[in-house]
């Protein structure tokens, strides 16, 4: 109940499950750091505050992709 579950998942599209992972730790030390529990502001805040792999590593990921059509089998 302490978390609006549809606007952290909109919020951390894009985002591995590891980099959510760290955004819960630092989280957790803000809301430490502040004397506050856990919460949507403070989880939105750090989401906001970094940018995933996605984004910083695009055209290595895109080249990786690229690379692998050809050469991988599908995951899927």
């Amino acid at each position: 109940d302490n978390f609006n579950m549809d606007k952290i998942v909109r919020a951390s599209e894009g985002y591995s499950g590891l980099e959510i992972e760290q955004v819960i730790v630092s989280g957790l030390y803000t809301a430490f750091s502040k004397n506050l529990e856990l919460n949507t502001e403070i989880l939105l805040n750090e989401i906001n505050s970094t940018k995933p792999l996605t984004i910083t590593m695009k055209v290595k990921i895109d080249y990786l992709r690229y690379w692998a059509r050809d050469k991988t089998v599908s995951a899927n």
